[in-house]
């Protein structure tokens, strides 16, 4: 699930390349454990669909950040 939060410029995310940071629970028996994750590196990008898909894209564009800028994740190794 895709959530912005505040003013954010979401068409400033598109056609870019993301890294991934963020803390993770894992499980480590009864417990959970907290870890940090960075990828250090791009794993991933929030394409722009083609102009034959959305020919109104040059007339402005509302994203909606649960449809639209869902992330294309190439790989994740995580440590």
């Amino acid at each position: 699930m895709i959530e912005a939060y505040g003013g954010a410029i979401l068409s400033s995310f598109v056609d870019r390349p993301l890294a991934l940071a963020c803390r993770i629970l894992v499980r480590k028996g009864n417990q959970a454990v907290t870890k940090l994750i960075d990828s250090k590196k791009a794993i991933a990008i929030i394409p722009n669909v083609c102009i034959h898909q959305n020919r109104d894209i040059n007339k402005g564009f509302k994203y909606n950040p649960q449809i639209d800028l869902v992330p294309i994740v190439d790989r994740v190794i995580i440590n």
